[in-house]
């Protein structure tokens, strides 16, 4: 199998550019030919710095920032519960004390 891209092309005629170097005795089945495949795994890699990463841990990465994600919802959700839980203590606590204030002798008429 050769992986090549086409860089020119004229007619009938084209130009190749493989990512290995193509044995041409052995396409044309000569004798000395080498073997099929390539001969070193490390030379056939066409990035410059082999994965890191492999499936697994690309899965278990993920995992981890989803679990992260639903913590951080989830305490989203709880802070706005708290904060509206304390606006309606906080109201139903201010009507009766403002209900005695006014009810004081003294008391200002402009109180809420």
């Amino acid at each position: 199998m050769i992986v090549a891209r086409v860089v020119w092309q004229h007619g009938n005629s084209f130009g190749l550019r493989s990512q290995d170097k193509i044995d041409i005795p052995a396409l044309l089945g000569q004798s000395g030919a080498a073997k099929d495949g390539p001969s070193d795994p490390a030379k056939t890699e066409r990035r410059r710095q082999p994965r890191e990463h492999s499936l697994v841990s690309t899965a278990e990465g993920s995992k981890h920032m989803s679990s992260m994600l639903q913590y951080a919802v989830l305490g989203m959700a709880s802070l706005a519960a708290a904060l509206f839980a304390s606006s309606a203590v906080r109201h139903i606590f201010s009507a009766p004390l403002t209900a005695v204030t006014r009810a004081l002798p003294g008391a200002s008429a402009d109180l809420p």
